[in-house]
């Protein structure tokens, strides 16, 4: 069947998707080509046999036996067949006599060059493929291969030792060798000495025996450089089946096989590093597991700080490790616990000036509150301090932190510079950890400890002195409440008392919430009890976190004198840092040691004793026997009242009275007694 340029193409398409009929039948709809479409094939093997089609469509991805469609048409015709199909069956389809496949799934518009495509099958197939096939010559076919991107031999067995007689221009380009120069020679001499036996002997095993053969050596350039050579061999044989030549393809694989053993030695260098990541999660998970279990059952600061040191230590790769009080009048750096033997013992005389701008990883690691890595790079691991032993090569400067308190720094060593490098993060929560730790300690022992330090400090607030200057009057502390988060509740007094206190203590930054509580009009001037709800920027919020307890703040006329009791020195230094630091011109006024008696059940009772009156003794005493402190009240204060003979409003004075000062003996028992 033949058709003139000028003449439509008739097209029959197959399917029983309609509306994929309908978008390739308008994909085709063109001013050269007419388009019939039927439903079912029994349709169009009937119209194929009625009408001469130029081509054939065929939907497969809507027929259930589409293949067997194929094979009957392919059994009384010879129309070209174009298959829509969505799988990868494009064998299957080949084998069943499609001419042609076009995938409809994974592309926005699939049949776009549709048209085109059934044009050139056609073409093909009629007068103008004739004049196409017979243009190929063995002149263009030598053109072609003289052009080709890759190195093409011929080679004659029939001459002695098969020499190549036929190179292009591209195997020349590849070897450096003239055309005269390779041709006549046995393409062996392309080898040489890392050119592997076994692959050479494979290609010449394959040619004896007639073979294809396809392999990868190294073969050296005229200029004696040798490049990776990908060589495919095939037999060329005659009509009778008998070897005349063979064949050779060449391809330059030399940057694909570097890229090869960069990417093996890649893998071989991942295979290190995740043994060596594997290794490091596995000491660091054992190490994070030992640390967590000294800081549950550390019963002290210092017991905690010391059996964190040896921890690291016996870990690996760690050699030493020291932990360092910040001085809080000296700005000097001094160890409190130090581990570390032999070669690895940090110095005796051990103390880092604070000086500003220092380069030492320590004193960066205090100042910024961040771990800092040190290396000795000629001028020691501490530029300003003692010299370190030579064993040791790095240094880790983790600080001691929760929250706005620092409570020392944790100096590791180890005896290699790369020591920390992937460790920073991991040591960052280890001291956040031990910071936390050293906090929950210090509260228990200021709170149950016998023995305090006491410090009296003067500060400028951005709260409570600000807020005693604009209503001109005196805030004294009645206590404190930890809230949710990092806020805080403070309890003072405002005397005298005014009607501006909340809107101009809400009105200053650190306040979120102010609220009168109570008024007292006893005294000559009334004063007011008030609730303040104070950020975390708060100094009473900074000092309960560091550790300590305060004992009484007074604010007044443009000052604020805080007393704090904490369990040592150590943590009064930690506290105090943070103050200075945070509040400019913090001055620490006076400190002491002092011993608190420890009180027991016995001595509580004696104080109520003498506190309570008769009439509130029998009160309070009434009251709980009889059960009014239950809930539902199991008596009511009128009955108690009748009870006692007085009435009501004397008995709950009595009461309330009592309770006051029994909850004045538990929870302010150095207090004086009102």
């Amino acid at each position: 069947m033949s058709r003139s340029r000028a003449e439509r193409l008739r097209v029959l398409v197959v399917g029983t998707d309609s509306e994929r009929r309908a978008e390739v039948a308008r994909a085709l709809d063109t001013d050269r080509i007419v388009v019939e479409t039927v439903q079912r094939p029994d349709a169009g093997g009937q119209r194929l046999g009625e009408v001469d089609y130029d081509a054939l469509v065929v939907d497969l991805t809507s027929l259930i036996d589409g293949l067997d469609f194929l094979r009957s048409v392919r059994e009384w015709s010879d129309v070209p067949v174009t298959a829509l199909i969505e799988d990868a069956r494009v064998e299957a389809v080949f084998d069943a006599g499609a001419t042609d496949c076009v995938h409809v799934a994974g592309s926005s518009d699939p049949f776009a060059r549709l048209a085109g495509r059934i044009r050139s099958i056609v073409a093909w197939r009629g007068p103008e493929g004739d004049r196409a096939r017979a243009a190929i010559t063995q002149d263009l076919m030598e053109r072609a291969m003289d052009a080709a991107p890759i190195g093409i031999t011929v080679s004659d067995p029939d001459l002695p030792d098969n020499p190549l007689v036929y190179v292009n221009d591209s195997y020349a380009d590849m070897t450096g060798y003239e055309r005269s120069e390779a041709l006549g020679r046995n393409c062996r001499f392309l080898q040489g000495q890392g050119s592997d036996p076994e692959t050479v002997a494979a290609m010449r095993e394959a040619v004896a025996t007639d073979d294809p053969v396809s392999v990868e050596l190294v073969n050296y350039r005229k200029d004696g450089t040798s490049f990776w050579n990908r060589v495919d061999i095939a037999p060329v044989r005659d009509g009778s089946g008998a070897v005349t030549h063979f064949v050779g393809f060449q391809t330059d694989i030399t940057e694909r096989k570097r890229a090869e053993a960069e990417a093996k030695r890649y893998a071989v260098a991942a295979a290190r590093e995740r043994e060596h990541l594997q290794h490091l999660v596995d000491r660091i998970e054992g190490l994070i597991r030992d640390v967590t279990a000294v800081l549950i059952r550390g019963e002290s600061r210092r017991q905690l700080e010391t059996e964190v040191c040896e921890r690291l230590v016996e870990s690996g790769p760690y050699a030493a490790a020291w932990i360092g009080d910040v001085d809080m009048g000296a700005d000097v750096i001094a160890p409190r616990v130090r581990v570390g033997s032999g070669t690895a013992a940090p110095p005796d005389e051990l103390i880092l000036d604070r000086r500003e701008g220092s380069i030492d990883p320590t004193v960066r690691a205090v100042a910024a509150r961040e771990v800092e890595i040190g290396r000795d790079d000629g001028e020691g691991l501490h530029p300003d301090g003692p010299a370190f032993p030579d064993a040791l090569r790095s240094v880790a400067a983790v600080p001691l932190a929760h929250r706005e308190t620092l409570y020392g720094v944790l100096n590791v060593y180890a005896g290699t510079p790369d020591a920390f490098d992937r460790e920073r993060v991991v040591l960052s929560l280890l001291g956040r950890s031990v910071g936390a730790a050293i906090s929950a300690v210090e509260s228990r022992r200021v709170l149950f400890g016998t023995a305090v330090t006491e410090l009296e400090i003067g500060l400028e607030d951005d709260t409570f002195v600000p807020l005693a200057a604009a209503i001109d009057a005196q805030i004294a502390y009645e206590g404190a409440v930890p809230r949710d988060g990092s806020s805080v509740t403070v309890f003072a007094t405002v005397t005298p008392d005014g009607d501006r206190v909340s809107a101009v203590a809400e009105d200053l930054p650190g306040v979120e919430r102010a609220t009168r509580v109570t008024v007292s009009e006893d005294d000559e001037d009334a004063s007011g009890l008030y609730e303040f709800r104070c950020s975390s920027d708060s100094f009473v919020t900074r000092v309960v976190d560091a550790g300590g307890r305060i004992r009484r703040f007074r604010a007044e006329k443009g000052s604020l004198e805080l007393l704090v009791e904490t369990a040592d020195r150590s943590t009064a230094r930690s506290l105090f840092a943070g103050l200075r630091e945070a509040f400019d011109g913090a001055e620490l006024l006076r400190s002491r040691d002092r011993d608190r008696q420890p009180r027991t059940r016995r001595d509580l009772l004696g104080e109520l004793e003498d506190l309570l009156t008769e009439r509130q003794r029998t009160a309070l005493r009434t009251a709980y026997l009889a059960g009014y402190f239950e809930w539902p009240h199991a008596v009511s204060g009128d009955e108690l009242a009748d009870a006692m003979g007085v009435s009501r409003s004397t008995f709950h004075q009595h009461l309330r009275t009592a309770q006051r000062k029994f909850l004045n003996a538990v929870y302010e028992p150095d207090a004086e007694p009102n």
